[in-house]
């Protein structure tokens, strides 16, 4: 009780979340802070008129202070990804009820 944790799960069709690693976070250095979500996968759906798409789940929204690795605003990242782009994003988690939403902080293309 009271350990930060590293979780990276799957979500099964209905819903359901299976952790496929558990890492306890050692926050004896930090600022006391939680640190940003971080997904890895591909988008299911994409809306680049919203400048949101959807992975794992959660809907993901991208504004001008996310930081885009090798693209200089969101329309141009926008332009460049689709659903079998692999992207790794980090950003802060929202949960109301059964939805999830990330603004993301940083995305990286990964290859």
């Amino acid at each position: 009780v009271g350990q930060y944790v590293e979780l990276r799960y799957n979500r099964l069709s209905d819903g359901t979340l299976v952790a496929t690693r558990i890492k306890i976070e050692d926050d004896s250095s930090s600022d006391g802070e939680v640190d940003d979500t971080e997904l890895e996968g591909l988008p299911s759906s994409i809306d680049a008129n919203a400048q949101t798409f959807v992975m794992s789940g959660v809907t993901v929204y991208v504004d001008s202070q996310t930081r885009l690795e090798n693209f200089v605003s969101p329309t141009a990242f926008f332009a460049a990804i689709n659903t079998s782009t692999k992207l790794e994003v980090k950003g802060e988690l929202t949960v109301s009820g059964s939805a999830q939403a990330l603004t993301a902080t940083a995305i990286e293309i990964e290859d």
